[in-house]
């Protein structure tokens, strides 16, 4: 008999989740964005349709979009995915 168990492994792509682990209490239609390093890490819908995007430089995003920004929080971050793989 064998003893050993199999594992099943699945990997996700979760583009979003700097700015989902910062944003539960942000209405959807707020432009926000995540910054790290003085550059925009992560946009919502609403700051992309303004001309926010990944990678710009913080100051063209505000001025583009007028979108909030905050900052990565890779804590939060790790909280996210450990609760995710709790569930």
């Amino acid at each position: 008999m064998n003893t050993k168990r199999n594992r099943l492994w699945l990997a996700l792509r979760l583009r979003d989740l700097p700015l989902s682990a910062l944003t539960a209490t942000i209405a959807e239609d707020e432009p926000v964005a995540v910054a790290e390093q003085r550059r925009v890490l992560f946009c919502n819908q609403a700051s992309s349709a303004l001309g926010a995007a990944r990678g710009m430089d913080l100051g063209t995003a505000q001025l583009l979009s007028g979108c909030r920004i905050l900052p990565r929080d890779r804590k939060k971050e790790d909280s996210a995915l450990r609760q995710l793989r709790d569930q």
